[in-house]
């Protein structure tokens, strides 16, 4: 991860331990806050950690 609190999609995998292409289905559901800076996705850090604290991985299914 890095330490300005913008993650890439493997940051945000490694960090869930969870696979890529779960990360994107949770983006492309609408439960994963993420931001698209031209063709890539970034989050932010604290908004994945308010994510994940409110239920994220549980509250969707994969």
């Amino acid at each position: 991860m890095l330490n300005d609190g913008i993650l890439t999609i493997s940051d945000v995998a490694n960090f869930l331990k969870i696979p890529k292409s779960s990360v994107y289905k949770l983006i492309h559901d609408g439960g994963l806050p993420a931001h698209k800076v031209g063709k890539h996705f970034r989050l932010v850090q604290d908004e994945v950690k308010e994510w994940l604290h409110q239920g994220g991985l549980t509250s969707n299914k994969i």
